[in-house]
């Protein structure tokens, strides 16, 4: 429907004709009010977000809808969420906040295609329609990072760099939605700025990132990145993380240690949906991996020994610190 007026006002159906006189059509009805001060409306009718990241929705409503509910509702199977923060059956995450100033917000974090479709802003005896498209990933080695974690952990990520970027500064930033040119920069080397924390060791060619207390809202594309020059762009690798508050991998401890030419041994734990899948380990460093029964990367002589038990739950690996686990794309640092 396109240039309303005030005469548009009424009630209007959606329907379908099923035929004959015995059936009626089935249909759903909806009465449309046409005002210049609605009291109730959206900033945007239609958001777009990239699976893994976030969207956010802005409801208008007028000062005699203050003290009614708000609630944001998916117009497929008519579950609506009240304030506050809602995990989602889709591992997603809704966090609606009201501003007691005639607008409430809606962010949905950790975004699966499944949640594609219609929404609804909605208050009182009013709701305005949304729609939310999800598209993939971003492609290419770095969308092969994903990092999922337990709401409240913290956690320390290892960002490698060539040997000629020393001197240069390094920092840490996001965009909830995959774009690098509008990330946030959470903190520079050597620098603690609220949840972050960024330390360069110039010896190993490399720099930590430490976060702390994440929640389902840090969820969001990241990058380690290296400032180059005004003309260059800086360079960068990409990781996705994905704060749940009940992960499909984890691991008993996220730093181990031992001797030279001594062992260490890593327990890590897989929810049964993960039960027949392979299980794998790599050096993020080098990018040399094993598997369990067999090897995969020809670097793999850089480990002095891995080893692998594998009970239904439960899988080891021996040697070689900053290394991630893979099984299916979900990935662990520790």
């Amino acid at each position: 429907m396109r240039d309303l007026q005030s005469g548009d006002t009424g009630m209007y159906w959606c329907a379908v004709e099923i035929g004959g006189i015995t059936e009626p059509d089935v249909k759903e009805d909806f009465y449309i009010t046409e005002k210049s001060d609605p009291d109730l409306s959206v900033v945007e009718g239609s958001v777009s977000g990239q699976e893994g990241g976030s969207v956010s929705v802005q409801c208008l409503y007028s000062a005699g809808y203050q003290n009614e509910q708000k609630q944001w509702c998916r117009s497929k199977d008519q579950r609506c969420y009240k304030v506050g923060r809602t995990d989602t059956s889709q591992n997603s995450a809704v966090q609606i906040s009201d501003d007691g100033r005639r607008s409430f917000s809606v962010e949905m974090s950790g975004l699966q295609k499944s949640d594609a479709g219609w929404y609804w802003c909605k208050t009182g005896d009013l709701q305005v329609p949304v729609r939310l498209s999800v598209s993939d990933a971003p492609s290419g080695f770095e969308s092969d990072r994903f990092l999922t974690l337990q709401t409240g952990v913290s956690v320390t990520i290892p960002c490698y760099y060539d040997n000629k970027y020393i001197r240069h500064k390094k920092y840490w930033c996001c965009h909830a939605g995959g774009e690098f040119s509008y990330c946030e920069i959470l903190a520079y080397a050597n620098t603690t700025e609220e949840k972050s924390t960024v330390t360069d060791y110039p010896a190993e060619s490399l720099f930590t990132v430490t976060m702390r207390d994440l929640q389902s809202g840090d969820t969001g594309w990241y990058w380690c990145a290296v400032e180059v020059e005004a003309l260059w762009p800086d360079v960068k690798e990409e990781m996705h993380v994905r704060v749940m508050s009940v992960t499909d991998l984890s691991v008993m401890e996220r730093s181990v240690s031992g001797q030279e030419e001594g062992s260490v041994s890593v327990q890590c734990l897989y929810s049964t949906e993960y039960l027949h899948n392979q299980s794998s380990g790599a050096d993020l460093k080098t990018g040399a991996a094993t598997q369990w029964g067999g090897l995969t990367h020809p670097r793999i002589q850089q480990w002095r020994s891995v080893t692998m038990e594998e009970d239904p739950s439960v899988w080891r690996g021996a040697d070689r610190r900053w290394a991630m686990l893979a099984g299916t794309g979900v990935l662990l640092f520790f």
